[in-house]
């Protein structure tokens, strides 16, 4: 961001500076060179790898504990040393007629402001990072998850079970989606807006994290 005016900085190809300015006077340029001189609009052309957007390690574990009628079982999930670009923060971000989140406050607002959030300018979608990704809104991907955790008693064996023709009965409780560890500041880094595709992974905007559900029953045995 550039202190003196609140403009989202750029670097294009060439590793040359260039800023942006939702509005400008007519005959003026959007983009421009730090000292104000006409500059090319960035396009797809500058872009640059920042990260990988494949996670580099993952795995999970899952055991059952048993302790005399009572048993736990645990599936942990982990991934990480991947990048996800979060889209939600862009929109949270955008200056189009959208609700904007608490970080907004944080936004340029004098000459000499050290902020990562432009300026204010209305219909700005380009400095938050909504029109086209900006890097300032890549984040790691690390996460541990409890995916599943089951909780069960077996019922001691007694006489009326046997009368109705009852070999064990157990009762469990279960949740899925337990708990999310992770330094990702968007809805969930194993979400993507892309769905399934292997082509297209990495981006998360505004997307529905998994759900966390609980689960009772009675598990019987005739």
């Amino acid at each position: 961001m550039n202190p003196a005016n609140g403009q989202r900085i750029f670097i294009n190809a060439k590793g040359e500076q260039v800023q942006f300015s939702q509005v400008v006077l007519p005959g003026q340029s959007q983009w421009t060179y730090l000292d104000g001189t006409k500059a090319p609009a960035i396009t797809g052309a500058d872009y640059y790898l920042i990260g990988n957007a494949l996670p580099t390690f993952y795995g999970g574990l899952t055991n059952t504990f048993k302790y005399k009628s009572f048993d736990l079982s645990i599936n942990l999930s982990y991934s990480g040393g991947n990048y996800i670009m979060n889209g939600t923060r862009a929109t949270l971000l955008d200056q189009r007629a959208y609700n904007n989140s608490t970080e907004i406050l944080n936004r340029w607002q004098k000459p000499g402001d050290i902020t990562d959030v432009p300026r204010l300018v209305y219909n700005d979608q380009t400095s938050g990072g909504s029109s086209f990704p900006v890097s300032t809104n890549a984040e790691k991907a690390d996460f541990i998850r409890i995916q599943n955790a089951s909780l069960g008693y077996r019922l001691p064996d007694n006489k009326a079970f046997t009368k109705i023709g009852l070999s064990t009965v157990r009762v469990y409780a279960q949740g899925s989606n337990l708990f999310l560890w992770t330094r990702y500041s968007g809805t969930d880094p194993e979400s993507s807006v892309n769905g399934n595709s292997n082509t297209t992974p990495g981006v998360e905007k505004n997307s529905v994290g998994q759900a966390r559900t609980f689960t009772f029953g009675i598990n019987v045995n005739f």
